[in-house]
């Protein structure tokens, strides 16, 4: 597929190439990239008993090689591929390399932070996920894009939320089924169009925080976890049955007017190994979207974590959110809401059987 992308997408894959830091390729070489000149060889040999997935040439000579890792990213022989690659590159000065993987093995960083050589670089599939995802315009990028997702590769989306707080609101409420004064301000034909789009990005959001909840656990969760949202309604229940009472129609709708509040959980569900017996565990983390319907334009968000063993459930969210979080920060607090869920979930005695109750640390 990289290198499809090259020779139909150029710029596109000089675009992905640079967002590993690659941007300052000589120039002559970013132009035969542009110009469709520059050759793409898939298991290319480039020494005595090494094959490159991927050599990109000029003038028939190897410029920039890429290894691209995924079911052997934790082979014990990488350390010594990796290193014939740095002894490649540093054999001239015109080359580069690039390790693509959907996570840098421990091992692997540990070469390539101990030679910090300026011509190698570590790409993730995530960072062609971003590339491609928004380029619907251009088949061989929407379908890379797609096939990522198909193999549960997202990336992470900055929501700002100054511009897509209204599309968020009108998400929720429209979920929700609730209906109250001032709705109507919420919709015009950017949050119409932007609010379904929303809910999309969210559940991506999610699956990508599960991604690194499931690499940091693989011992216990062998499963990658899946995206799901909930929507909880709370109600009036006396305003309720009032309302439907007077109903002469069996089939007529819900009086959305006696809902007192919803809450939308848009999380990622990782389902952990069976542990003594019969017992299993489950992890659900995420957002929830709270709304009321008295304050109907402003939804907020919280982070939070549920433990289920046997269904007994630990649950922990954080404060509401003045803005949405960013992937460091989404991380973060959902390691610390973890921790605490760890904690209480054994005072009830529950074997919450992870021997990591943590998301790793964004390396770049």
């Amino acid at each position: 597929m990289l290198a499809e992308l090259g020779r139909r997408e150029p710029k596109i894959f000089l675009e992905f190439l640079q967002s590993s830091g690659l941007g300052n390729l000589p120039s002559h070489l970013r132009e035969q990239i542009l110009a469709g000149k520059a050759q793409f060889e898939v298991e290319r040999a480039y020494v005595s008993g090494r094959r490159a997935d991927l050599a990109i040439l000029t003038r028939g000579q190897e410029r920039i090689l890429v290894e691209v890792k995924e079911d052997d990213h934790r082979s014990e022989k990488n350390v010594m591929q990796t290193q014939d690659y740095i002894a490649w590159l540093k054999s001239e000065s015109d080359r580069f390399f690039v390790h693509f993987s959907r996570y840098i093995p421990e091992q692997t960083l540990q070469v390539l932070e101990s030679e910090k050589h300026p011509r190698s670089f570590d790409l993730r599939f995530r960072d062609l996920h971003k590339t491609t995802r928004d380029l619907v315009d251009q088949p061989l990028s929407a379908m890379i894009a797609d096939y990522l997702e198909e193999i549960g590769v997202t990336s992470y989306r900055r929501i700002p939320l100054e511009d897509d707080g209204r599309a968020l609101t009108l998400m929720a409420v429209q979920i929700a089924g609730i209906h109250s004064r001032g709705m109507g301000r919420l919709q015009n034909a950017y949050t119409t169009l932007r609010a379904p789009r929303l809910l999309a990005e969210l559940v991506e959001n999610a699956l990508e925080l599960g991604s690194w909840f499931h690499e940091a656990n693989l011992e216990n969760c062998s499963q990658k976890p899946t995206s799901r949202y909930w929507v909880t309604r709370y109600c009036d229940r006396d305003k309720m049955i009032r309302q439907l009472q007077r109903s002469s129609n069996d089939d007529d709708e819900l009086p959305s007017s006696a809902i007192s509040s919803a809450n939308i959980f848009i999380y990622f569900l990782a389902s952990l190994k069976k542990m003594k017996g019969d017992g299993w565990s489950r992890v659900e983390a995420g957002y929830v979207v709270e709304i009321d319907p008295e304050e109907t334009e402003n939804a907020f968000i919280r982070l939070y974590v549920s433990l289920n063993w046997q269904g007994d459930f630990t649950y922990l969210e954080s404060d509401p959110l003045v803005e949405f979080p960013s992937e460091e920060f989404a991380t973060k607090t959902l390691r610390k809401l973890m921790s605490s869920a760890q904690k209480e979930a054994s005072k009830k005695g529950s074997p919450i059987i992870l021997t990591e109750f943590a998301i790793p640390e964004i390396r770049r």
